[in-house]
């Protein structure tokens, strides 16, 4: 069986999802598909990357090294909020949407 492997743009778009399991990482890309219609190039990426994850076991999944995307992009949010207030830091009025476990959205 050939390995399953992902380049440096397939692990940027896992870390966009930053999901703890293969199956919600899945999910949350084939949500987000129908929507990406106006970009043809980001919508083949992800139907690329979805497709590998469905080939791939759960336990290789949690070993890939996605940390370092997921940091970075963590970073550029960080940037951004901070160019938009104006002030560097956070602004602590954003309301952030969360999805549980159990499929819940819960407001933080």
């Amino acid at each position: 069986m050939k390995k399953i492997t992902f380049d440096e743009e397939e692990l940027y778009a896992i870390a966009v999802f930053n999901m703890e399991t293969r199956e919600k990482a899945i999910t949350g890309m084939e949500k987000v598909l129908d929507l990406m219609d106006d970009d043809p190039e980001m919508k083949a990426l992800l139907v690329s990357v979805k497709e590998k994850l469905k080939r791939i076991s759960d336990k290789d999944y949690k070993e890939l090294d996605v940390e370092h995307y997921i940091e970075e992009l963590e970073e550029e949010d960080d940037e951004e909020e901070s160019e938009e207030d104006g002030t560097g830091s956070t602004d602590s009025s954003v309301i952030a949407v969360v999805e549980t476990s159990d499929g819940e959205e819960n407001a933080t």
